[in-house]
């Protein structure tokens, strides 16, 4: 099993979801996923070529910190930036963002949910970056892509 992981360390990793050279301080949807997050289970786990402990979320182990975590949350979000000034359109930066966090969102339920194998997990997690979405690059994650193949793989019986 894990150790609990302390709520207010998770909170703290996540909340500094900006890195400090981003220009935008976090947004409505990062404090939502902040929220979100705060509201999982999270424990650590020890792999053994490792000297930090990964973490766990809804007992879905991760090969990473919560701090590396934390870090692609940040850059996922970081990946919608300026947006509106490259499409010449208001809104699509929240637009995009309102995406990022939708993802999460169904990705983070499907973590919960037990009739999700952890092969059709594991499955949905390299789906994601094998993508053409222009998302899915810079240390940060599509989401949307992974909770879509986490879908397939469950609707093909894995």
């Amino acid at each position: 099993m894990g150790i609990r992981l302390n709520k207010k360390a998770i909170f703290i990793a996540i909340s500094l979801l900006v890195p400090m050279s981003g220009l935008a301080a976090p947004g409505k949807y990062e404090k939502m996923a902040v929220d979100l997050m705060d509201q999982q289970k999270f424990t650590q786990w020890q792999h053994y070529a490792s000297a930090t402990p990964f973490f766990a979320m809804n007992g879905r182990r991760f090969a990473m910190t919560i701090d590396d975590f934390a870090d692609i949350v940040s850059n996922s979000f970081q990946e919608c930036e300026d947006l509106d000034a490259y499409t010449n359109r208001k809104g699509t930066t929240d637009d995009c963002k309102s995406y990022v966090y939708k993802g999460i969102k169904e990705w983070v339920n499907l973590s919960q949910d037990k009739s999700v194998s952890d092969t059709a997990w594991k499955m949905g997690q390299r789906y994601a970056f094998n993508t053409r979405n222009p998302i899915a690059h810079k240390n940060a994650w599509d989401f949307n892509g992974m909770a879509g193949g986490i879908r397939v793989a469950k609707s093909q019986g894995y």
